[in-house]
């Protein structure tokens, strides 16, 4: 199922300023890795999701490329931690003390800014992207 029938109805904001298909190559490079097929479809469909509980979920925006956040904070991600070359930043701080990153496949998971610890969220992306724009930050307190 596709992202935007995911989302459909859900109370959240967008922003749709995003990369072509043409520009995945570029958007690559930029992150330094492959996208997996769930990420790459976000990237071409919205800019930026937000909830009044979620701040952000980060995307590329296309106005400004290689200066999106999610370049951004990917880029400091990886400088700050080994072995992150594979991942992706999708939310800084989701909740505190807490990122949140995405791999090549697809696979969410969670970096313990504390505990310096990758803590798999046992969710798609897709999948992870309607818990948090429904149900905000209990996504990361369920057992």
């Amino acid at each position: 199922m596709k992202l935007r029938e995911m989302l459909q109805g859900l109370k959240m904001e967008a922003r749709t300023v995003t990369v072509t298909e043409a520009q995945i190559p570029e958007v690559e490079k930029w992150l330094g890795m492959k996208l997996g097929p769930q990420l790459r479809e976000y990237i071409l469909e919205y800019s930026l999701l937000w909830t009044e509980e979620v701040e952000e979920i980060m995307s590329i925006n296309a106005e400004i490329g290689p200066k999106s956040r999610m370049v951004i904070y990917t880029n400091r991600m990886r400088e700050a931690y080994r072995g992150m070359e594979n991942y992706v930043m999708i939310e800084h701080e989701a909740i505190e003390y807490v990122d949140t990153v995405v791999d090549g496949e697809d696979n969410v998971f969670w970096i313990d800014v504390k505990e310096n610890g990758l803590v798999p969220a046992n969710m798609k992306l897709f999948d992870y992207i309607v818990a948090r724009i429904k149900d905000g930050d209990k996504v990361f307190f369920e057992d």
